[in-house]
């Protein structure tokens, strides 16, 4: 295995070997857990056709909307605050899927585009924002328009490209000089599986070993959130902050954020406490360690910066 660091171009340690042809390898630098051998471009467009939508009902279209405009306030406060942005100007939601976000930013004087490829979602937000926002599908790493943008929203997308190069480049391209950029993706070294019994069990059945073993070696160098070929990277902090500044970027602040309960979401772990046989009793006392322990978790991390 002669492949360097996709993010320091250190060495890459074996990991673990996942039971289809994966394996995780960690970089013995900045501690980037990646996946290879690296899926070709004909299996990542067929695995992404129509994988990231899903048609919501009436009722958490309106709850999924209300969430985003409140995430959408703390984005415009760091904007303001942390960034210096006084003006709204063109801003593009990169991988913005569904439309969500692009509506509120839009609403919030931005002039946005929304680049995603998925037909599928691009699609729904058409269909349900129509004339809020442009709306281009396919990759903003092949974009070929040479428009720049003075804002890049960019929330859980990195983590999905296969090369790293490739997307900062063309990032960097779309973005004008001193530009702001918005970046999210699940952190690699959060404490939240600990208590997502459900969660962790489904990333040690990756695993091409006894659970016991894989377990063990995951606690001591986890890949949660790598699973490809949907995520091939599993940031953290300094991995992050690594990348953007090898290609360029100034860093003005680095949260540290849990995997599902990120810095730019308001909500919370909501435990199903539906009693629908006798069975699910047994489920109650899972639910209340999840809850207490996330609550704990989002509550020492979130306000973390590097």
């Amino acid at each position: 295995m002669s492949e360097c660091c996709p993010v320091c171009g250190g060495e890459l340690r074996f990991v673990i070997r996942r039971r289809d042809r994966y394996a995780y390898y960690r970089c013995g630098r900045c501690t980037h857990v990646t996946a290879l051998p690296r899926p070709t471009e004909a299996e990542v467009k067929a695995f992404y056709d129509g994988f990231l939508f899903g048609r919501p009902s009436d009722r958490q279209f309106e709850r999924r909307q209300r969430q985003v405009n409140e995430d959408v306030r703390r984005v415009l406060a760091d904007l303001r605050e942390r960034a210096g942005l006084v003006t709204r100007g063109r801003l593009l939601d990169w991988g913005g899927g569904t439309g969500f976000y692009a509506n509120a930013l839009a609403a919030n004087g931005f002039d946005v585009t929304l680049m995603d490829l998925d037909a599928q979602s691009t699609a729904y937000a058409a269909e349900m924002f129509p004339g809020r926002f442009r709306i281009v599908t396919g990759d903003p790493a092949d974009c070929a328009s040479e428009e720049k943008y003075d804002v890049i929203h960019c929330c859980h997308v990195v983590e999905h490209y296969v090369d790293l190069d490739r997307f900062m480049a063309r990032f960097r391209d779309l973005l004008v000089p001193g530009g702001v950029a918005i970046v999210t993706t699940p952190n690699q070294q959060c404490k939240e599986f600990l208590f997502r019994l459900d969660w962790l069990l489904r990333y040690l059945r990756m695993a091409g070993c006894a659970l016991p073993a894989a377990l063990y070696t995951f606690l001591r160098r986890p890949w949660i959130c790598c699973d490809p070929p949907r995520h091939m990277h599993a940031f953290n902090r300094g991995s992050l902050r690594c990348l953007f500044e090898r290609h360029g970027f100034e860093v003005i602040a680095c949260f540290s954020e849990s995997a599902m309960t990120q810095y730019y979401a308001s909500g919370r772990y909501r435990p199903d406490w539906q009693i629908r046989r006798p069975l699910s009793l047994l489920r109650l006392p899972m639910e209340v360690y999840a809850l207490a322990g996330l609550t704990l978790v989002r509550a020492l991390d979130r306000n973390r910066l590097t």
